[in-house]
C-alpha cells in the first residue's frame, strides 16, 4: 500500500499507520536483546558528542534511547509525530518537554538549542525533502548528531524484491531519489571500488566484501562467493533487473536479493527441525544468511550516510564527520573486535559438530550496521555485540 500526501510519498510512521505495539516489538525489542552493548554505545555517544547543553530530540519515539543513555531528562526538548510514543516517552523521561507533530511543523516555534540529536528517525523523511528539513534544523541548532542503528527506512532507501523500484511499504525506494543523489551514490560506490556490472554477480560480490573489510579494517575469514557455492546457490539464477535508474539501485537490489533468497532457503527449504545429518547444512545456510545481511546493511548504510552528508552540506552545515562506536557486552571496543567475534562463530559453525538439539539455542549475536547476526555455536562465553554509525554536523 502506498501513502501519499498531495502527491508526495510519506513514511508509514508519518502517516500514523504503524501502531505502538509494532514499534515495541521491532525497535524496542531489538534494543532489549542487545541492551548491554547498545547502552554502552549510547552512553559513550552522549558523553562524547552531547555532554553539555539542552538537546532537541528529533523523532524521539518512546524515549528508549535517551533512557539507555542515562541522559538527564531536564536537558531534553522532544518532538515526535505520535502521541502514543510521546505518552510512553513521558514515563521514561519525566522532566523533559514534549511537542507532538512533524519536525518541520514544530521546529519554527521553538527556541535555538546548542545541540540536536536523532536516532533512527530522520530516515523516515522523504530524501527529496531532506534539504528543506535539514535547513530548518540548521537554523535551530549549532550541532546535529544523527545515529542510525537500524537499516534505513525501506520506503526511501531500499527495494523489495521482486518488484524493482517499489519499496516494501509502498514508497519509491532508491528509485525515488533525484539525479544528484543517484550520481553521488554511484560515485561513492566507485570510491569503494564497487564497479562490476550486475551481469557479473560473483565479481560484484567480491568487491562488496572487500569494501566491507575496508570499513571494519578487518577481514571476514570466509569468501562469500565460495560460501554461497558450498550450499548450492547459483548465481545464474539471479533475476533480470530492469527499470532501475542507476547503478546504486542495481547494487542494492542485488544484495537484497541474495539476503532474501538465502533467508527463504533457511526458513522454507530446510526443515525447521533438521535431522542430525542435516544440521551442518542448516547451520551453514543460517550463517551465510547473517553474513549476507551484514554485507547488505553495510552498503545500504553507506548510501544512506552519503545522502545525509550531502544534504547537511547543502543545508549550511560546514563540518561533517562520520563516526562509529562498537561495544562487546558493556565494553566499548574497536571495529576489528567485532569481526574477530564474527570469525570465531564462523570457525565454530564450519569446523565443530553442533548437535541438532543445539539448534534451538543461539549463543552469540551482533547487531552491526543494521544487521542482526545470530550464531549457533557451542561456546560457554557467548558474545553480545553492537556497532552503531553516526553523523556529526556543525
Amino acid at each position: 500500500m502506498s501513502y501519499q500526501d498531495r502527491g508526495r510519498f510519506i513514511s508509514q510512521w508519518e502517516a500514523g499507520i504503524n501502531p505502538l505495539s509494532q514499534f515495541e516489538q521491532s525497535f524496542e525489542g531489538t534494543r532489549k536483546v542487545f541492551h548491554k552493548p547498545l547502552s554502552a554505545i549510547y552512553q559513550a555517544l552522549f558523553q562524547k558528542e552531547l555532554a553539555r547543553g539542552d538537546i532537541l530530540a528529533l523523532g524521539i519515539g518512546t524515549g528508549q534511547v535517551e533512557e539507555m543513555a542515562r541522559v538527564d531528562s531536564r536537558r531534553i526538548r522532544a518532538i515526535d509525530v505520535s502521541i502514543g510514543f510521546l505518552n510512553k516517552a513521558r514515563t521514561k523521561l519525566p522532566k523533559a518537554h514534549f511537542h507532538q507533530g512533524r519536525i518541520q511543523d514544530v521546529l519554527p516555534s521553538l527556541d535555538h538549542h546548542s545541540l540536536a540529536f536523532s536516532s533512527d528517525a530522520l530516515d523516515c523523511i522523504n530524501p527529496l525533502e531532506l534539504g528543506e528539513v535539514l535547513s530548518l534544523i540548521r537554523k535551530k541548532t549549532d550541532k546535529l548528531v544523527i545515529a542510525q542503528v537500524f537499516m534505513p527506512d525501506d520506503e526511501f532507501y531500499s527495494f523489495y524484491f521482486p518488484r524493482p523500484g517499489i519499496g516494501s511499504h509502498g514508497g519509491p525506494g532508491i528509485d525515488g531519489w533525484n539525479q544528484d543523489q543517484h550520481t553521488a551514490a554511484e560515485q561513492h560506490l566507485n570510491n569503494l571500488r564497487i564497479i562490476s556490472p550486475i551481469n557479473q554477480p560473483d565479481s560484484l560480490l567480491k568487491e562488496v566484501q572487500a569494501a566491507v573489510h575496508s570499513k571494519f579494517n578487518s577481514e571476514i575469514k570466509g569468501d562469500m562467493v565460495d560460501l554461497l557455492d558450498s550450499i548450492g546457490f547459483q548465481f545464474r539464477t539471479m533475476p533480470q533487473i530492469r527499470n532501475h535508474r542507476a547503478y546504486a539501485s542495481e547494487v542494492d537490489l542485488f544484495l537484497e536479493y541474495i539476503a532474501d533468497y538465502i533467508g527463504k532457503m533457511r526458513e522454507n527449504v530446510l526443515p525447521r527441525r533438521p535431522q542430525p545429518q542435516e544440521v551442518a547444512k542448516y547451520v551453514a545456510v543460517h550463517t551465510i544468511h547473517r553474513l549476507s545481511q551484514l554485507f547488505h546493511g553495510t552498503i545500504q548504510m553507506e548510501l544512506f550516510f552519503k545522502t545525509f552528508e550531502d544534504a547537511c552540506l547543502k543545508a549550511g552545515f560546514t563540518n561533517i564527520q562520520r563516526k562509529a562506536l562498537a561495544a562487546s557486552g558493556d565494553r566499548i571496543v574497536n571495529d576489528p573486535k567485532i569481526i574477530e567475534n564474527v570469525n570465531r562463530s564462523l570457525l565454530a559453525s564450519t569446523q565443530l559438530e553442533i548437535p541438532a538439539s543445539h539448534i534451538d539455542h543461539i549463543n552469540s549475536g551482533s547487531f552491526t550496521n543494521g544487521a542482526a547476526m545470530t550464531f549457533f555455536e557451542p561456546q560457554s562465553n557467548p558474545f553480545n555485540d553492537a556497532r552503531v554509525q553516526y553523523l556529526v554536523a556543525s
